[in-house]
């Protein structure tokens, strides 16, 4: 061979030219031996074999030989196993000829060309088969595959059940370079046992394809400087991509999984058709199991462990973008994170988990840098002490959507926003909001330090651990946004790749280096709770004004602490906008304290949003709350804040179950202290009252809103009377004056009357209808001045005090409490002879239920001409020798009641109106020479309304009425005729006050029989004059209830004896179709039994008596036709006497017989 010829050799080394060289000059000059076409089976060669493709251009090595290089090389070959040159195409198929493995061996010789396989512009094709292919290397950069930059054309290796190990110093299991190069194996097994040895190592834009394969290093880390080791190395543009059940394995210190950087990428099942899971072990000390740095990453079913201390299971630093799915990460030691995101990188992952044992161990860590993470569906869980969730350190934005966030150790925090943005969002795939829960001991959902943001949008964040905040919120001192960060520099040009380089020379640097960045130090320190005791009072202390934009949002979030406060403003100023959300702690709702002097500056915003808890400020840090939209605040414990606005919202002090056992005892009951202003714009307060005599403030016992500044706009207040409330009257002297009843609200400052009133006007005890009514006592109030002595919010005079008092009626109207002189005066009123105390406006439908439902049953039986027409014109024209016969009838009318109880005696007028209609028949009809028998059924279904008139206030109640009758009637031949009618009915009903809307059911049934007889007497011109007789028994029987104010009523059982003395003037009329009978009627009617008892809570009253009254009437029968006949009436009643009823009546009816 030619010196040139031989300077073209690419694999070729210095040493080993100047070695070829004193073989020529020594004269022992040999042809170059290239392998066969075919290496059969049992072949077993000591030598290289060189495929060069000028010379063989294809080469088959079939099953079971054996290829290892010894002792002195042939002239011109090396310690390669297997070289192929200048577009040689080999093929390896263990399942030719003999099956069996294909063994390659190389060892390390110094001078000599190494590497089991070699591949420089050339092919080679491995046959899957069940015994393999093996590629050994030892010693030294002794490779299992080396695959350099070819001037000449591209390298390819592709195949499947490969085996590989290197045995030496730097010896890579594969390493091919270039953009030429490139490597897809499937079922490969990959070993390097030596010192800074990589399974992979890859640079210049080469691409590397394993599936189902796994590489396993046991080599230690060298020590000098650029030493590195482990499973697989990109960078400077090349691709690695790891599919299937794919498994990197290392147990070596220092040793790395997958690293790829310097403009590398990184793919792990990428085809969707490919199923499996690439798994990535490591157990060494600083063994980060994926290592990105500025470099891009698609990681799809991916899953990695660590085992060591500060070993992380994902980490990507630098300008990086890393995207994929399915990403499973689990660390064991002590500051060993899950995921590390720093630099610039972008991150975004769709479904995963990340798990940690260790202690500091986070499970995502964003930053430092300005660095973007998108997590969706993810499931992190951390279970070392102080390992964080999610760690939103300097500069980074976290955006978390979906999945959970789970700690259970103490001082572990589910996010941690460290002068980073973390945001929870819904999962753009379920719409599931995240959840985020904590149980150990100072162990908060969220915290928030050094100007961190946070934002959460269909979260949920509970804290189970013992006094652990749910949001702890180290606020900055004034919001300037979040800290920036220099970005990382982008990557630069990749250097041009140098081509054939020996594998022993070292791979080139990397084009960019990504500093290792610093994990933090900074760990949140738990938070004192504040001192037990009541809440602070600073009068017209004025929160400052507001700066900045919100710092904390939170919509469709709930938060919750088991025991502790749901949000914790630790200093700083805090612009928090709460929307759709719930904020619920068992040791309050909100704290604003001081954190190293620092005191808080709270502005919340709650906007449809539920509070529940204490809020509570410290002496030196302001709160600013505004309830908006239908916000809701309950409060479960005294409360203080500086400023608060309700405006359509609620604040409630809910029922305890401290109040409900000792509902006289102060502790029991709450106050919300203001220290400036308070404003109400639609806004209700819910208070809980003892409604008792009050007087002294030691006998007062009710929860109070206390403003120290001013107050405006309007608010009302609903008082719900605690339990055992005796409803006793705050003015038994017979003086209204304004140190009486129970106060329930003061101003300090500036307010108006109509600044706070009563839902409904009053409000009951459970036990008393008698109304109590708001007071308002204060400067310039007509009601006169505050009482001094009764004053909680200032030491001062003037200020305002709304108390509930006892409240009278006149027949006039009711008793106000008004100074005798100009208003603010001295208030000594005393209640007028003629009121009494006001009841609930329901009261009066109560006690007007008897009378208007016995009257609607007067009307449902009525008469028998009202009911069939004039009977005797059927058997006169012989109409009644049928079996049977049919009847409707429409009847209704308006009436008024005049009660003959007094004023003083709760009596009531009252208007009303009622309708029904009656279908029935005569089942069964007997006629003879005497007279005729009729007997019947019929069913009636009516409809009441009536309105008592109260100056307690309007009441109305409607009630639909059905009954059933059986009825007989005897008809004589001489005219005269007897009827009797049995009825059974039920009514329901329903009582509405303009108060309370529905206040309560009338359900109730009724009895009622009636007998009626009648004689007829002939008069000249064709008059007939009729005396009648009728008596009507009726029973109600009223069911029990409890009303909207809480009231048990009784109206109990309501039993009336009624009669009727009349008299009827008819003058029958012949027609061409039958007959025509005007007539005219007047009745006296008495009723014999008088008012009954009505008890209502603990108070008993006395209805009025249904009376008496006359009757005037007007009809006319008519026989239209044989069979049919229509009939008619209107009537006047007038009562006379101390009470009664007035009305019209009118009735119209038709039968048919058959």
């Amino acid at each position: 061979m030619t010196r040139a010829k031989q300077a073209s050799l690419p694999h070729r080394r210095p040493l080993t030219i100047a070695i070829s060289l004193a073989f020529l000059h020594a004269g022992a000059v040999r042809a170059q031996i290239y392998p066969a076409a075919t290496i059969p089976s049992g072949s077993n060669l000591d030598y290289e074999q060189y495929y060069d493709g000028s010379v063989v251009a294809s080469g088959t090595i079939e099953g079971s030989v054996t290829i290892h290089p010894t002792g002195t090389y042939p002239a011109q070959l090396g310690g390669a196993g297997v070289s192929v040159f200048r577009g040689a195409t080999v093929t390896m198929n263990p399942n030719l000829g003999v099956p069996g493995p294909i063994v390659i061996t190389s060892d390390y010789r110094a001078g000599a060309p190494n590497d089991a396989l070699y591949i420089a512009y050339g092919t080679v094709n491995i046959v899957a088969s069940s015994a393999g292919v093996r590629l050994v290397g030892n010693g030294p950069s002794v490779h299992g595959v080396y695959m350099p930059e070819a001037t000449g054309g591209p390298s390819l290796l592709t195949g499947a059940n490969v085996s590989i190990e290197t045995n030496g110093l730097a010896a890579d299991g594969m390493r091919p370079y270039g953009a030429r190069s490139t490597i897809d194996l499937r079922d490969t097994a990959i070993t390097v046992n030596g010192q800074d040895s990589w399974g992979v190592r890859s640079w210049g834009g080469s691409s590397i394809t394993l599936t189902d394969s796994s590489i396993t290093t046991k080599g230690a880390l060298g020590t000098g400087a650029g030493a590195s080791a482990g499973g697989v190395r990109v960078y400077n543009g090349s691709v690695a991509t790891i599919n299937g059940n794919s498994t990197i394995t290392t147990a070596v210190d220092g040793n790395l999984g997958l690293n790829v950087e310097a403009g590398g990428t990184l793919n792990t099942n990428t085809d969707p058709a490919t199923p499996g899971t690439v798994t990535v072990s490591t157990s060494g000390a600083g063994s980060h199991a994926v290592r990105i740095g500025t470099a891009s990453a698609n990681l799809n079913r991916l899953s990695v462990s660590t085992t060591q201390s500060a070993t992380y299971g994902l980490t990507a630093s630098g300008t990086s973008n890393v995207r994929g799915s399915q990403v499973d990460v689990s660390t064991r030691g002590a500051s060993s994170y899950g995921i590390w995101i720093s630099g610039s990188t972008t991150a975004t992952l769709a479904t995963g988990s990340i798990t940690t044992q260790g202690q500091s161990a986070h499970g995502l860590l964003a930053g430092s840098g300005a660095a973007t993470v998108n997590l969706s569906d993810f499931a992190i869980a951390t279970h070392g002490t102080q390992g964080y969730g999610i760690y939103g350190w300097t500069g980074s934005t976290t955006n978390f959507a979906g999945g959970s966030i789970t700690t259970d150790q103490a001082s572990t925090y589910g996010v941690y926003a460290n002068a980073g943005m973390v945001n929870l969002l819904r999962s753009s795939a379920t719409g599931a909001g995240t959840s985020v829960t904590t149980s150990g001991t100072n162990a908060y959902a969220v915290r928030i330090q050094n100007g961190g943001q946070f934002n959460a949008t269909g979260a949920t964040l509970r804290a189970t651990g013992a006094g652990t905040a749910a949001i702890v919120f180290d606020a900055p001192q004034t919001i300037t946004g979040l800290q920036a960060s220099a970005p990382t520099p982008a990557l630069p040009t990749l250097p041009a790749t140098t081509p054939l380089m020996a594998s022993t020379e070292p791979p080139p640097p990397l084009a960019i280096v990504t500093p290792t960045p610093a994990a933090p130090t900074e760990l949140g320190s738990d938070v004192a709770a504040p001192a037990a005791g009541g809440v602070g009072a600073r009068a017209g202390v004025a929160a400052p004004p507001r700066a900045g934009g919100y710092n904390l949002s939170l919509q469709d979030t709930t938060v919750t602490s088991d025991s502790g406060v749901a949000l914790w403003a630790f200093g700083g100023v805090a612009n928090v906008s709460v929307v759709n959300s719930t904020l619920s702690g068992g040791g309050g709702a909100i704290n604003a304290t001081t954190r190293s002097g620092l005191g808080a500056t709270l502005n919340l915003d709650a906007s449809n949003a539920t509070l529940t808890g204490r809020i509570y400020t410290d002496a030196t840090s302001t709160s600013v709350v505004n309830l908006t939209r239908n916000s809701v605040w309950h409060v479960m414990a005294s409360s203080n804040v500086t400023e608060l606005t309700n405006t359509d919202s609620l604040i409630d002090f809910p029922v305890t179950a401290l109040l409900d056992s000792a509902p006289t005892s102060q502790g029991s009951y709450r106050s919300v202290a203001i220290d400036n202003g308070y404003v109400g714009t639609g806004g209700t307060v819910t208070l809980n009252t003892y409604l008792n005599e009050g007087g002294a403030l030691s006998n007062q016992y009710s929860d109070r809103l206390l403003i120290r500044g001013a107050a405006s706009g309007t608010t009302l207040l609903q008082i719900r009377p605690s339990a055992g409330s005796p409803g006793r009257l705050t003015s038994p002297s017979g003086v209204i004056t304004n140190d009486e009843g129970i106060s329930v609200v003061q101003v300090a400052g500036a307010s108006t009357v109509g600044a706070f009133s009563l839902a409904g006007g009053y409000v009951v005890a459970p036990d008393s209808p008698y109304e109590y009514r708001l007071y308002a006592y204060g400067p310039g109030s007509v009601h006169g001045t505050a009482e001094a002595s009764q004053n909680l919010v200032s030491t001062g005079a003037g200020h305002w005090d709304y108390r509930l008092q006892s409240a009278y009626v006149t027949p006039g109207g009711e008793v106000d409490p008004e100074a005798p002189g100009d208003p603010g005066g001295e208030v000594d009123d005393p209640v007028p002879p003629d009121a009494r105390r006001e009841v609930a406006p329901q009261v009066a439908s109560y006690l007007s239920a008897p009378v208007a439902f016995l009257h609607a049953g007067l009307m449902d039986l009525d008469s028998l001409h009202r009911r069939l027409g004039e009977v005797r014109d059927d058997r006169e024209l012989g109409r009644d020798r049928g079996p049977g016969e049919m009847f409707m009838r429409a009847y209704g009318g308006n009436f008024k009641y005049r009660s003959n109880q007094s004023f003083q005696a709760f009596g009531y007028d009252i208007s009303g109106d009622y309708g029904a209609i009656q279908v029935g028949g005569n089942l069964f009809r007997q006629v003879d020479d005497d007279g005729t028998w009729r007997f019947g059924a019929a069913g009636s279904m009516g409809w009441l309304h009536y309105e008592p008139v109260a100056i307690d206030g309007p009441s109305a109640t409607r009630a639909s009425i059905y009954r059933l009758y059986g009825f007989g009637t005897y008809q004589s031949q001489q005219g005269w005729y007897v009827d009797g009618i049995v009825s059974v009915g039920w009514f329901n009903g329903r009582t509405t006050t303009d108060a309370r809307g529905e206040v309560a059911p009338l359900r109730g049934t009724s009895y009622a029989a009636s007998a009626e007889a009648g004689y007829p007497l002939a008069l000249s011109y064709g008059l007939n004059l009729e005396p009648q007789l009728q008596f009507v028994g009726q029973h109600l029987a009223f069911r029990n209830m409890t009303d909207g104010d809480g009231l048990a009523v009784n109206i109990g059982s309501q039993n009336q004896l009624t009669g009727r003395l009349g008299v009827r003037l008819t003058r029958p009329v012949e027609v061409s179709t039958g007959r025509v009978t005007p007539y005219a009627g007047f009745d006296i009617v008495h009723a014999f039994a008088g008012g009954t008892g009505v008890q209502v809570g603990d108070a008993m009253f006395q209805t009025g008596r249904y009376g008496d009254a006359m009757l005037f009437s007007l009809g006319v029968n008519g026989t239209p036709s044989r069979n049919f006949s229509m009939h008619g009436r209107v009537s006047y009643q007038k009562s006379f006497g101390t009470g009664g009823v007035r009305g019209v009546l009118v009735n119209f009816g038709a039968k048919y017989v058959f």
